[in-house]
């Protein structure tokens, strides 16, 4: 609601601005009103003044009154019950800050330093040396940008947020938004390694401390009423991970020990050398990280609306991923496994081939068949009415799927997921003969065929005659392997053996 309430805010004066610069008469106006608003202040200010002196008690009176108190308190036998605690009012807990809204805030930020470097041109620069209409442009781009990005309201345009501080002010604040902004982008690469890298790891949380609390005294600076939601979503971030992660901070999260906005220069080297010596320990270059904290904002997207078109987003991660290998990182790296083992299972078949993605891709795959099936249970999800449907039908029998290399926890949490008697999960090789594969198709048991195809021989899809001449669906798995997901392509392909399984049940 508030920040509904700020944006349709800043519409009315975006409108009020834009009629100001065309309307001298409306700009009269405007004039004519501020004066009464100030004049009506002052008067109600005069009203509060003489109602507080009218209210002040007689001297004498109050004089009496202690005389009074002192002999009470001398005839009372027993001491008076002490007044009740008020208990203050409880304010509702915000929610913590995960991880992933570490890109968004450095996004928003890069764009708050160059509303900032706007805002020092327009306040700080001699009029005659300025270019309103360029000025205009650049401020109306950058609001389109920010209503692009979630939660972001450039509250640093409008004069009506932020009335004080000279230009040091300014520009300091400006310096501290540029070091929330590259903070993020370390933690976002130091994250990933907070396991094998903790002193990598504990230095990066500490200094976000000092940063955003040197960001918050800045925007006090300036006169801004409000705490920028960027620093506070930093400081809620903060306080859930020194307690997941046991790290203690012993400066900057308190409200009166501020960090100082004017060291924003010492902040910054310091923040630079422990990136520098971060890459150079793991021997990574940093334009990989950026690339990896580029894909792993898309990657988010991937995630909060899976089974969406997302041919932009993907295409944007691979090119990422790709760029990172050419800059030296190994395909089989944990930092890239880590980057999409959360979206394995929405990844769609590409009409062309990737090279260096498809690399990464089997390398996890690989590690996937290395993964105990005590992992499965991380692999169930809720069951969609999709795979409810499926259940019924395959429940007690027996599924073959071909392609890949069988992975143990996807295979259990597969008979799980349908309550299989098995699920037969035959490896496949480039130019292996099918013929291999028809005594399985075979089997009285074998309710289903499924070809995963993206680890398959184009040939392959031959195995289909198999399964027509012994009376089995075939189902092509474009995708993952997760329960859901098989469900809904089995629901899709077979639809002629669906009626038949509902015309005998």
């Amino acid at each position: 609601m508030q920040e509904e309430l700020l944006a349709s805010i800043q519409a009315i004066f975006d409108r009020v601005s834009t009629l100001a610069q065309k309307d001298t008469e409306f700009r009269q106006h405007l004039r004519t009103v501020g004066k009464a608003v100030t004049a009506l202040a002052e008067e109600l200010d005069k009203e509060d003044r003489a109602r507080v002196a009218a209210a002040r008690p007689d001297p004498k009176v109050v004089e009496a009154v202690a005389a009074l108190g002192d002999k009470l308190r001398d005839n009372v036998i027993a001491p008076l019950p002490p007044p009740p605690v008020v208990q203050p009012e409880r304010t509702e807990e915000r929610p913590p800050i995960e991880d992933g809204e570490l890109r968004l805030i450095q996004e928003r930020c890069e764009l708050k330093v160059e509303a900032l470097e706007w805002c020092i041109l327009g306040r700080f620069t001699p009029e005659e040396e300025q270019d309103p209409d360029g000025m205009e442009t650049r401020k109306r781009l950058m609001i389109e940008r920010a209503k692009a990005l979630p939660d972001c309201y450039l509250w640093m345009l409008y004069p009506w947020t932020c009335s004080r501080g000279g230009q040091e002010d300014w520009e300091n604040l400006c310096e501290c938004f540029a070091n929330l902004a590259h903070m993020a982008e370390v933690l976002q690469a130091v994250l990933p390694r907070r396991d094998d890298q903790r002193e990598f790891f504990e230095r990066a949380v500490k200094m976000t401390a000092e940063v955003q609390s040197a960001l918050r005294v800045a925007v006090e600076s300036v006169g801004n009423r409000m705490p920028d939601p960027d620093q506070e979503k930093s400081f809620l971030w903060l306080r859930r991970t020194t307690t997941e992660q046991r790290v203690f901070v012993d400066r900057f999260m308190r409200w009166n020990d501020r960090a100082e906005p004017v060291h924003w220069s010492d902040v910054r080297d310091r923040l630079e050398l422990l990136y520098e010596e971060f890459h150079d320990t793991l021997n990574v270059d940093k334009e990989a990280t950026k690339a990896l904290n580029k894909a792993r904002y898309h990657i988010k997207m991937i995630e909060r609306s899976p089974g969406a078109p997302h041919e932009y987003d993907w295409q944007v991660v691979i090119d990422a991923i790709e760029a990172a290998e050419r800059l030296g990182m190994p395909p089989s790296s944990v930092e890239l496994r880590d980057l999409l083992l959360p979206v394995m299972d929405e990844l769609p078949v590409f009409a062309t081939p990737h090279a260096g993605f498809d690399l990464v891709i089997r390398e996890i795959d690989r590690f996937l068949t290395t993964m105990p099936v005590s992992a499965s249970a991380a692999l169930v999800q809720a069951p969609t009415p999709e795979l409810l449907r499926v259940r019924d039908m395959l429940r007690g029998t027996t599924v073959v799927l071909i392609g890949g290399d069988p992975r143990p926890a996807a295979r259990a949490a597969l008979e799980q997921a349908f309550e299989l008697a098995e699920l037969l999960w035959l490896t496949s090789e480039e130019h292996q003969s099918i013929e291999l594969f028809r005594p399985h198709v075979a089997r009285s048991e074998v309710a289903l065929v499924i070809l995963a195809i993206r680890w398959s021989s184009h040939s392959f899809g031959d195995i289909k005659a198999f399964c027509d001449a012994y009376g089995k669906p075939f189902v092509r798995l474009p995708g993952g392997y997760s329960p859901n997901q098989v469900a809904r392509q089995i629901l899709e392909q077979a639809s002629e053996w669906i009626q038949e399984q509902q015309a005998e049940g």
